[in-house]
């Protein structure tokens, strides 16, 4: 997150450098979110659209600017939706936060598929 907000930052006045390291960040978190969804007895998710509606699902939250990177990513969607860039990416920043809350206060032994 630190990272992203510095790349953010870096390169504010870019807004094509911008795209980029939006449609490139996303794999991390989505990786992240599969882990979380294991933890909790999920198995084994095939796809990145699948991780991000079971992670929405399980914690019942949102994730609009992550699914729409998705489908930039997956070649289903052109572009941003969204008017400015730098508005999208702090939008962006705002989930990546909400990921990081919800991971942070995990249970240090959540339920397993193994259990």
């Amino acid at each position: 997150l630190l990272r992203l907000r510095a790349l953010f930052l870096q390169h504010a006045d870019d807004p094509s450098r911008l795209r980029i390291i939006l449609v490139d960040s996303i794999k991390a978190f989505l990786i992240l979110m599969r882990n979380v969804i294991r933890l909790h007895g999920r198995g084994h998710i095939s796809t990145y659209a699948e991780v991000l509606k079971q992670f929405e699902q399980h914690f019942r939250l949102t994730f609009p600017c992550l699914r729409q990177l998705l489908a930039i990513r997956a070649g289903s969607q052109a572009s941003l939706v969204a008017s400015p860039v730098v508005d999208f990416f702090r939008d962006y920043l705002v989930e990546v936060q909400k990921l990081v809350e919800v991971i942070d206060h995990l249970p240090p032994n959540p339920p397993s598929a193994h259990a």
